[in-house]
C-alpha cells in the first residue's frame, strides 16, 4: 500500500485547490463576458424595438387669395399625416393668425379633422396667416402634401352671398419644433358709432341673424359682432346669444365657435 507524508499530501491538495481555483476563475470570466455581451445585445434589440421619439411641429394656415374678406370657413384633413393636432374639440391647441379677428377651432380627432373659421370687421386680404395649431407627430415630420384644406364659406360684410373665385387656404409652413406666437400686428380697436344700418333678418332664430341652415356660420358670427358696435342692428332675441340683456363681442364669438361644431348653448331672450 502507498504511503503519503503529510507535507505529500499537503502538495497534492494545494495543487488541487489551485487548480480549481483557475477553473472557477475562467469559468466566472467567461459568465461575465457573456453577462456582459447579452446586456449589450439586449440593449441594442432594446433601442431598436423602441418606437421613435415622438415630436412636435406648429403647422400654419396661409390665406393665398382673395380680397376684402371678412368672414372664412375652412376645414383641415390631416388623416395623410402620422400624428394630429392636439387638443381635443375646442380645446385645439391651435391661435388666431391675423390681427383684430376672431378665430374659433374645432379638432375632431376621432375624424383626424380640423373645423375652422375666422371673421374680422375690417375686411383682410391675401396673402395672410389664418392661424397656426401645434401638430404632434410620431415617426417622420408631416410635410405640407399630408393635408387636404377646404374653403368652406367666405363672404364680406355681413352678406350671407359667397365670395366668387372662393378664395385657396394652404398650408403654410411646418416648423419642428416650433412655438405659437400670436399675430404681433396693430389690433383692431373696436368703437361703436352713433349710426346703425337696418338689415333683413333671415328669421328670428337665436344665434341665425344672417343664414337659414341647420347650424349657424361665420357669416352669422361677423353679423353678430357689427351688432355689436352698432354698424347694424339686431334684436336681443337674435343676437344676444348669452342672454345677459346686450349684444357683444362675446355674442358673436359663441357664434362662431358654434359655427365649427362645438357644443355651447343658445340662450337669447324670447322675442316679443
Amino acid at each position: 500500500m502507498r504511503q503519503f507524508s503529510s507535507s505529500g499530501a499537503r502538495g497534492v491538495t494545494a495543487r488541487t485547490a489551485a487548480r480549481t481555483a483557475r477553473t472557477l476563475s475562467a469559468r466566472t470570466l467567461r459568465t461575465a463576458a457573456l453577462v456582459a455581451l447579452s446586456a449589450t445585445i439586449g440593449m441594442a434589440g432594446s433601442a431598436d424595438a423602441q418606437a421613435p421619439l415622438d415630436e412636435t411641429c406648429v403647422i400654419t394656415f396661409d390665406l393665398q387669395t382673395g380680397q376684402n374678406i371678412n368672414n372664412l370657413d375652412f376645414e383641415v384633413d390631416y388623416s395623410g399625416a402620422a400624428g394630429e393636432i392636439e387638443g381635443e374639440g375646442s380645446g385645439a391647441t391651435c391661435i388666431r393668425g391675423i390681427g383684430g379677428s376672431f378665430a374659433a377651432f374645432n379638432n375632431k380627432q376621432d375624424e383626424e379633422r380640423l373645423v375652422a373659421a375666422v371673421i374680422r370687421l375690417d375686411p383682410f386680404d391675401a396673402p395672410g396667416r389664418l392661424g397656426s395649431c401645434r401638430f404632434h407627430f410620431i415617426g417622420a415630420p408631416p410635410v405640407p402634401q399630408h393635408f387636404a384644406i377646404t374653403v368652406t364659406n367666405a363672404g364680406r360684410t355681413g352678406s350671407d352671398t359667397p365670395i366668387r373665385p372662393t378664395p385657396e387656404v394652404t398650408l403654410g409652413t411646418i416648423t419642428c419644433p416650433g412655438e405659437l406666437t400670436q399675430p404681433t400686428t396693430t389690433t383692431t380697436t373696436f368703437t361703436t358709432t352713433s349710426t346703425s344700418t337696418t338689415i333683413t333678418i333671415a328669421g328670428e332664430r337665436c344665434g341665425f341673424p344672417a343664414s337659414s341652415g341647420d347650424d349657424p356660420t361665420a357669416t352669422d358670427a361677423l353679423f353678430t359682432l357689427k351688432a355689436a358696435v352698432n354698424q347694424i342692428s339686431c334684436r336681443e332675441c337674435v343676437c344676444d346669444t348669452d342672454g345677459n340683456g346686450n349684444v357683444t363681442a362675446t355674442d358673436a364669438l359663441v357664434v362662431l365657435k358654434i359655427a365649427v361644431g362645438g357644443d355651447f348653448p343658445l340662450s337669447c331672450p324670447a322675442c316679443d
